[in-house]
């Protein structure tokens, strides 16, 4: 934020399985861009224009948002607002958007500074995600070997009982036989 000398920003992720983007971080107010079109198919709103195109979208009239309009942009005292897409691979997998006071704009210039923000941020998300991902293998590499070492264990266990039980009865038979 204070790169772009911006008053509050948001990040969302983009849940695919839900069709929705999720508030994961913010500072200012949380409820400005609590997008309620987000389960809607249309996803009309800036921060869905973004996730769809994979473009970042500058916005000097608030009221170009139908989410926010010039009563949420007055109580909240912002003139505009940038949303940008993150970014990993040609995946938009979030939005970051970031609003300046009143009467400040954003320039090209902040918007390339933007730009470049989200691609960082984008790869940083891809990474946590192949992270998870990865972390959520290993557990489960982990635990079908230990299912599988516990078979193992289990069979070694019956054969030799069976060894034991053969060994035991033939003994017995030449014990038997002695006799």
């Amino acid at each position: 934020l204070e790169v772009t000398n911006s008053k509050s920003g948001w990040a969302f992720l983009n849940d695919v399985r839900k069709k929705e983007l999720k508030l994961v971080s913010y500072t200012g107010s949380s409820n400005m861009f609590r997008c309620l079109q987000s389960a809607s198919p249309a996803n009309i709103c800036a921060c869905h224009q973004v996730v769809k195109f994979g473009n970042a979208l500058f916005v000097n009239d608030v009221s170009q948002c139908p989410l926010l309009g010039e009563e949420v942009a007055r109580r909240e005292e912002i003139s505009c607002f940038v949303s940008v897409p993150l970014k990993s691979k040609d995946k938009v997998l979030g939005v970051i958007c970031v609003s300046r006071p009143l009467e400040e704009y954003y320039t090209e210039r902040d918007l390339e500074l933007m730009h470049s923000i989200g691609q960082h941020v984008g790869l940083a998300v891809e990474n946590s995600i192949l992270y998870q991902e990865t972390r959520r293998k290993e557990e489960l590499r982990g635990q079908l070997l230990s299912t599988i070492i516990d078979a193992q264990e289990e069979r070694v266990r019956r054969n030799l009982s069976r060894k034991i039980r053969q060994e035991s009865d033939r003994f017995r038979f030449f014990e038997l036989w002695f006799q």
